[in-house]
């Protein structure tokens, strides 16, 4: 796990985006911050909360082909 400290105008899904890839990966964030609950704060985070960012394996990439 990794201790990350929110900037002014963080919210979960900006900060799982940023650290994984994905903003899905914030569900794993707020499994890893039990204690953190988002009654407690508005849509944003204030700037300077401590949080824990679980260590996660990098998205699976996909493949896309256009042709045949």
């Amino acid at each position: 796990m990794t201790k990350y400290q929110t900037r002014e105008g963080d919210v979960l899904e900006k900060i799982a985006f940023r650290q994984y890839g994905r903003s899905s990966a914030a569900l794993d964030i707020l499994e890893a911050n039990r204690s953190l609950r988002l009654s407690d704060y508005p849509a944003k985070l204030p700037a300077g909360l401590v949080i824990e960012l679980p260590d996660l394996s990098p998205p699976e990439q996909q493949t896309v082909k256009l042709w045949n």
